[in-house]
């Protein structure tokens, strides 16, 4: 070959130089081909015309947005991260003159916030609302997240081929329409009359004594309901979520998974790794020679092995990773891509990479590499059931590891419901699809464990198939609900007994049911009487989730309203201090005597008039119950306010756009 090409070397270099310029010559051609084809015309905007340059550059931003501030994206009802809707939201912002320039974007603190929250939700789950409002809580994270900006910000440029400038006038947007939104919301104005009166609506409060006499206390009161009956009441409640509804009695289940995951065990793999002697005499030698070790060789011998122990297991769970990302692409990499996704053939589930058989080529791979031969890893397949989310949140070892992507690190049960298909899966920064083991990147726990896993299937949020699934919580449930009917009758019965001899003889009307020590059920537990309780308003919120009722919020503090706040709780009279409600939700009535009405003060009025005005233009822009269809900002309300075609098509709702989309040649 060499002599070929030393006796044609001038002709090969005049075909290089001739290649050359013929590429020299054709780029700008291909330049301005393309230069073309993102300068033309996909739609207009009030009569203005969209490039498919701009159209595009709308779609990359409201991706980009989607990644690095989801709850934005979300908030500002970006439905489908679609980009129409986000070019002309965004268009609208910048005309109204609240977008600034790319500096201001650069500046903003949105994405510290938004990775806070996520660093918060991590610790603290569902009670994440709550300390989000409390500055001390929340610093740490914010603290946490600032040094992560910068890498979640150029992730989301480069998945998007952004460039930096154009992602921060992404942001820039994106504060533009925030700050029109919040025009919007805060156009209303107060008077100081209507100030005071919904800072005592919001901020009202009182201090109360309460017995709570829940319905299942007189479930044996109630005959077994035949076959039909328990049916009936199953249908009435199938399609309703649990703790919603008028009793807060609901059937529906959640989002489900089915999974299959391979652990490697460092703590497995480091028992079948013997250090050789004459490798850790060497080691002790040449760590004597540097000063390392200082003292006999016994005494450093057991901290070598151990240190050649772990470097060797170090490379083994390599070897390991290696083998399986070779296994899975082995199986995957004939699949079509169908964006960060796969596109999987019908008979998929036959042919699709199995943890079981993929467990054995590891240990011959790493057998291959290393000559240590390590235990089968583990595997365990749960295809049988379905998997809510605390579930596998419950699952041993693996529910405890991590993924870390973006600069997060992203628990294992987030990472299985951001499957694509289930909800929330469009804010995933993770390609996680049912079927295809997710090759990219492995979970870690905090022993330093690797778990790979597939999502086998996956099921929407649905009612049962069938009331067997549950029927002793559904023949339990609808005895309560007829005992609950039996006794919210009996009301103003119990408020007239405890006006007369007080909490005490409400007690005293309910005892346990006797013979069931050690039982947690409600029929056998005497009720108590709980002190010193504060009823808050829905605004400012109550700890104890009965008085968080709006029942029992509307009836204590009503009542309260009416009691002078100077007298002292033994002065207040017994019909004006005891007050009675039922409570649909906890299936249960409160009985409670108010012991010290506690209205607003100055001073919290002060400390929190912002919040007030806030809250109160709020309910009085879109009311107690907010209508969606009222949403200025909403796709459909935006295609109504402004004209905008695609092709030569007039899109006047949102399914316009999707039957224009469709269109064959669109």
């Amino acid at each position: 070959m060499l002599k070929l090409i030393r006796k044609h070397n001038k002709w090969l270099m005049v075909g290089f130089g001739v290649i050359l310029m013929v590429a020299w010559t054709i780029q700008p051609v291909f330049d301005k081909i393309s230069a073309a084809y993102d300068s033309r015309t996909v739609a207009t905007l009030d009569g203005k015309k969209v490039s498919h340059r701009e159209w595009l550059i709308a779609s990359k931003e409201i991706m980009a947005l989607s990644e690095m501030i989801p709850e934005l994206v979300n908030a500002l009802g970006v439905e489908d991260r679609d980009a129409v809707h986000w070019l002309i939201l965004s268009r609208e912002a910048e005309e109204a003159g609240f977008v600034g320039g790319e500096r201001d974007g650069e500046q903003w603190e949105q994405i510290v916030f938004s990775l806070a929250i996520q660093l918060a939700y991590q610790r603290y789950g569902e009670l994440t609302p709550q300390v989000a409002r409390i500055p001390s809580l929340m610093q740490p994270f914010i603290e946490e997240a600032r040094p992560r900006v910068s890498t979640v910000v150029m992730n989301a440029a480069g998945r998007q081929a952004l460039s930096l400038q154009q992602i921060h006038m992404a942001l820039a947007k994106a504060r533009g329409v925030a700050r029109m939104i919040e025009a919007y919301t805060g156009a209303g104005r107060m008077s100081d009359r209507m100030a005071v009166v919904r800072a005592r609506e919001f901020l009202d409060s009182a201090k109360v004594d309460y017995v709570f006499v829940p319905a299942a206390r007189l479930i044996d009161s109630i005959p077994v309901p035949s076959d039909e009956q328990l049916r009936e009441h199953f249908d009435k409640f199938k399609t309703i979520r649990p703790g919603a509804g008028e009793y807060g009695i609901g059937y529906l289940l959640p989002p489900r998974v089915k999974l299959e995951w391979l652990k490697i065990d460092r703590a497995s793999i480091a028992t079948a790794v013997t250090p050789n002697p004459i490798e850790v005499r060497q080691r002790f030698n040449q760590g004597k020679a540097s000063g390392k070790y200082t003292g006999e060789f016994a005494a450093s011998q057991p901290l070598i092995e151990a240190e050649m122990r772990n470097q060797m297991v170090d490379r083994i769970v390599q070897e390991a990773h290696i083998a399986i990302q070779t296994e899975i692409q082995k199986a995957t990499r004939t699949l079509d891509p169908d964006g960060v996704f796969k596109r999987v053939p019908e008979d998929w589930e036959s042919r699709r990479p199995k943890f079981e058989n993929i467990a054995a080529a590891v240990v011959e791979a790493v057998r291959r590499q290393t000559g240590v031969t390590i235990p089968l890893p583990t595997v365990a397949v749960r295809a049988a059931d379905w998997l809510t989310r605390d579930e596998v949140r419950a699952l041993p070892d693996i529910a405890m590891s991590r993924i870390a992507a973006g600069g997060l690190e992203i628990p294992f049960d987030q990472a299985v419901f951001w499957t694509r298909g289930l909800p929330g899966s469009e804010q995933s920064v993770l390609p996680i699809q049912p079927g295809v083991p997710l090759t990219e990147m492995h979970l870690t726990d905090a022993a330093g464990n690797r778990y790979y896993f597939t999502v086998l299937a996956i099921r929407q949020e649905s009612a049962p198939d069938s009331m067997e699934e549950d029927r002793e919580d559904i023949l339990r449930d609808y005895r309560t609900l007829r005992a609950y009917e039996a006794l919210t009758p009996r009301v103003a019965e119990l408020r007239s007994l405890a006006v007369g001899g007080g909490l005490d003889s409400v007690i005293a009307a309910f005892p346990p049911v006797p013979g069931g020590e050690g039982s947690t059920d409600p029929k056998h537990k005497a009720l108590e009487i709980v002190r010193e309780a504060t009823v808050r308003s829905e605004f400012a919120g109550n700890t104890d989730p009965i008085l968080n009722e709006k029942e029992v919020i509307t009836t204590v503090l009503d009542a309260a309203g009416r009691i002078d706040p100077l007298l002292k709780p033994e002065a207040i009279p017994a019909d004006a201090a005891m007050v009675a409600t039922s409570v649909p939700k906890r299936l249960g009535v409160l009985v409670a005597r108010i012991t010290s009405p506690v209205p607003v003060t100055i001073e919290q009025f002060r400390q929190l008039e912002q919040q007030i005005i806030q809250q109160a233009q709020v309910l009085e822009l879109r009311g107690e119950t907010p209508d969606p269809s009222l949403n200025p900002f909403s796709f459909e309300n935006l295609l109504k306010r402004h004209t905008y075609t695609s092709g030569k098509r007039d899109i006047r709702t949102p399914e316009d756009l999707k039957r224009e989309q469709n269109r064959p040649g669109a």
